[in-house]
């Protein structure tokens, strides 16, 4: 994430584990569950691949963002004006989980040697995360327990046990697992990947009845990743 207010992830200087660039995300709440593998390239590229389960049924399928400007999806029915929720929402968990790996291992991935437990918790500050187009907080009093195990150089795996907010009502527990990767060089989207048959979306300003939001509108179609970028690019 460029930084807490992007819908891509990218280094920042404050927290070295959002120099990651391929994670593997599961999350679940005991009732709803989402998988999600981010493969991040330079540039606010983005490749995302979805797999969730809720009680209203099973949603797969694939998210690219191009430059961060463009949003491409297959396989995924998406409520018009609701767009990029469907990357929002993985995006903002992911988020959540690199904010506690920062807080419980601040010197980053580069200092984990085998196993460090996890043990966190707050009883008066929120935990908030945002894109531009959507934010979540994490009412206090939260906590997370867990284990992060790895080696520099290797994928790091996660098991994380997270609470928030007090009462049956309120609380929020979620169990995340997934791993942690930084390769080099990056992931990278092919220019010659037809695109063909996947829905296109421009992201950017744009009004919500009277309110300017952020959000995805009508992009006209393309035949490849190549020709939607220069399109991009030339409209710069």
């Amino acid at each position: 994430m460029a930084s807490e207010a992007s819908t891509s992830i990218s280094s920042t200087a404050d927290n070295p584990w959002h120099c990651g660039n391929r994670v593997w995300l599961c999350v679940s709440d005991g009732t709803t569950s989402g998988d999600w593998r981010f493969e991040i390239g330079e540039e606010d590229d983005l490749r995302l691949t979805i797999h969730e389960v809720s009680p209203q049924g099973v949603r797969t399928g694939q998210i690219i963002l191009v430059a961060g400007r463009a949003m491409l999806t297959l396989g995924l029915e998406l409520p018009e004006g609701q767009e990029s929720d469907a990357v929002d929402g993985p995006v903002l968990l992911l988020q959540l989980v690199l904010t506690l790996l920062h807080r419980a291992l601040p010197e980053g991935p580069e200092a984990l040697e085998g196993e460090a437990r996890v043990e966190l918790g707050d009883s008066g500050e929120a935990l908030q995360v945002g894109t531009l187009s959507a934010s979540a907080e994490f009412p206090a009093p939260w906590s997370a327990t867990g284990q992060v195990h790895g080696q520099t150089g290797t994928a790091i795996e996660l098991d994380l046990h997270f609470t928030c907010g007090m009462g049956a009502q309120a609380q929020t527990t979620l169990t995340m697992r997934g791993t942690w990767e930084r390769l080099t060089p990056p992931p990278a989207l092919d220019d010659d990947m037809a695109v063909a048959g996947w829905r296109m979306y421009a992201l950017g300003p744009r009004y919500q009845g009277d309110v300017l939001d952020h959000g995805a509108g009508p992009l006209d179609p393309a035949p490849t990743i190549g020709t939607l970028r220069a399109r991009l690019t030339q409209a710069t």
